[in-house]
């Protein structure tokens, strides 16, 4: 019975100390932000340059895309886009997605898209602004070419959304009617992606 005794206050007194160093909610907080992972800070592919022109999202299109080729293999968690509204476009969801390439049209989507970003908060043209997109999850390979696709959830002629331009090579397109059209090698539109 006494050595009994004995060894409960031993196990009573581990028991104290550990509570000492280890406070309620210190063991499940470190586990929270393991589960939680990466920075979503690692650039990857990135297209940019002074501004020069634009393309519109929102006039008459509820997409506008831009080609690129994955220059490594990854999964991007966050697209930064230069854009500017133009007239009051506040309410307005923009939104980001990854598309595959189809015979160099955009075809199906890639993993999860952004969040929505009201397109009310961007600064007003001609003055471009970063604006992000998180909440992304989508699996690019080394090699393969894809699309870069912006959507808003209205369209309304004079409160629209501009696309930053830096140069006239990339393959780029807009969504009009439930079809794609490519415009040819074309405006630059800037982007820089990243993954954790």
């Amino acid at each position: 019975m006494k050595r009994l005794l004995i060894a409960s206050l031993v196990l009573l007194g581990v028991s104290v100390a550990l509570a000492d160093r280890f406070p309620p909610g210190a063991l499940v907080s470190s586990k929270r932000a393991a589960a939680g992972g990466g920075s979503c800070s690692t650039t990857r592919d990135t297209l940019s340059g002074t501004i020069g022109d634009a393309r519109v999202v929102g006039q008459y299109f509820d997409k506008r895309a831009v080609q690129f080729t994955a220059g490594g293999t990854y999964t991007i968690c966050k697209a930064v886009l230069k854009l500017a509204k133009v007239g009051s476009p506040t309410g307005y969801n923009l939104s980001v997605q990854i598309y595959t390439d189809s015979a160099g049209s955009p075809g199906t989507q890639v993993g999860t898209g952004s969040g929505n970003l009201d397109a009310g908060t961007l600064t007003t043209s001609p003055t471009f602004s970063d604006a992000e997109f998180t909440g992304m999850s989508a699996s690019l390979t080394s090699g393969t070419t894809y699309w870069l696709v912006v959507s808003i959830d209205t369209v309304v002629d004079g409160n629209q959304v501009n696309w930053g331009s830096s140069g006239y090579s990339r393959n780029q397109a807009y969504y009009l009617t439930g079809s794609w059209t490519v415009e040819g090698t074309d405006y630059d539109l800037n982007y820089t992606l990243y993954s954790n």
